[in-house]
């Protein structure tokens, strides 16, 4: 098992530890899972609100860069998880679409001083890998085995406008059947014993082989193996 492999191996423990946890927003304590969720995100240093009545951001891109982080993702890309469209300009280098661009980590530390993401990854021929939706249905439709493995961060579609606007983590790909099975966060779904969660940590499972589920994958991206263990990145535009 490679190196990369057991880092993705420690998320999906990680995910799956939350889950059996039954992490969600039922539970706001201090020190508590969502609250460390938050605060790995990087979306406040206090942490999830507390008051039930208080309304609570949407959270699933927190819970899949918290889940990355522990298995040692550079914990300078937790804000490209904030948002659908930052997901999609970290996986494509900021050449696609990106809501804010303050967020986008371009540029890495390293002995010989700071150096752009995009041309350290491509010389050391280990580029992160972004599938569009387009390039999803024709390998999923092929039965691709490699189109997602565990510890891809996929985009879901749920509007139907061509937006993504729910992020998640691969736990499972089976190219046979066609089913797909994510860890999510801020989501309804199953809890291990299949009883039903609400805007908690939950598993969801997609069947491929339905075209309307299918049209629902807005993309998905493979992390490089080179986004582990450096701890400093700065985005070249300030916010």
């Amino acid at each position: 098992m490679s190196t990369m492999d057991k880092s993705l191996n420690i998320a999906i423990e990680a995910a799956r530890t939350d889950w059996i946890a039954d992490v969600g927003e039922h539970r706001r304590e201090a020190g508590g899972g969502l609250d460390r969720i938050f605060k790995d995100s990087g979306w406040s240093s206090r942490g999830c609100p507390r008051d039930p009545a208080d309304g609570v951001p949407d959270w699933c891109g927190m819970a899949v860069v918290s889940w990355l982080i522990k298995a040692g993702l550079n914990k300078g890309f937790n804000t490209s998880f904030l948002h659908c469209k930052n997901v999609e300009a970290f996986f494509s280098y900021g050449r696609l679409s990106n809501v804010n661009r303050a967020r986008l980590d371009t540029d890495v530390k390293l002995l010989s001083g700071w150096v752009p993401i995009a041309g350290w990854h491509d010389e050391k021929g280990q580029v992160r890998e972004w599938w569009s939706r387009h390039g999803i249905k024709r390998e999923v439709e092929a039965g691709s085995p490699d189109i997602f493995a565990p510890g891809d961060v996929m985009l879901i579609d749920w509007s139907g406008r061509n937006e993504a606007d729910h992020i998640t983590m691969v736990r499972s790909w089976d190219p046979v059947t066609k089913v797909l099975t994510c860890f999510e966060g801020n989501r309804s779904g199953a809890g291990p014993n299949g009883e039903k969660r609400v805007e908690s940590v939950v598993t969801c499972t997609y069947d491929l082989s339905e075209a309307r589920t299918l049209a629902k994958i807005y993309g998905s991206g493979r992390l490089s193996p080179l986004d582990f263990g450096f701890d400093a990145v700065r985005p070249k535009v300030k916010a």
